[in-house]
């Protein structure tokens, strides 16, 4: 499992930036606390199927007992 994974799992992600020529994921954790991934080469449509696909997985491990 990728560290965007296992943040998203225990936080939120909220937005992408583009800043060329990298990407920046940007997560807001349960604590209030953000972290950046930066250098990530998503397009723009990569991090968007990117987020559905975290939050979803996100939805249904909180979801889980």
């Amino acid at each position: 499992m990728s560290s965007i994974q296992e943040e998203a799992y225990s936080g939120m992600i909220t937005r992408t930036a583009a800043f060329p020529p990298i990407r920046v994921l940007i997560v807001i954790r349960n604590d209030g606390s953000e972290r950046e991934f930066s250098g990530v080469p998503l397009s723009r449509r990569t991090a968007k199927r990117t987020i559905a696909v975290l939050t979803e997985a996100m939805s249904a491990s909180r979801a889980s007992p």
